[in-house]
């Protein structure tokens, strides 16, 4: 059973780099439903009140240590599972 986490609350840097280039290199990071890709400058705030790039730290909180199981989308708005947002560009099975 997945559990999900309080409302993750959203905001957004003005500043913006390469699309997708946000966090834990080897691999493409993109919202699974719509495919948008973070950049390095956008931001996440955990129920604590921190605010951090959620792809830097794998969805944990480095304020409080809450491990966050999914994340929402800035484009779509919609919540995955923070693992489904990694692309590692693994070849499609037949």
């Amino acid at each position: 059973m997945i559990r999900f986490q309080p409302k993750q609350f959203l905001q957004r840097d003005a500043k913006a780099d390469m699309p997708g280039d946000a966090g834990m290199g080897g691999g493409r990071i993109r919202c699974p439903l719509c495919k948008w890709q973070p950049r390095r400058h956008d931001r996440w705030s955990c129920s604590c009140g921190c605010s951090w790039n959620t792809f830097d730290t794998g969805g944990n909180c480095p304020a409080c240590a809450t491990q966050w199981q999914t994340t929402q989308c800035m484009q779509c708005g919609e919540w995955s599972l923070h693992t489904a947002w990694y692309d590692h560009g693994e070849p499609n099975m037949l």
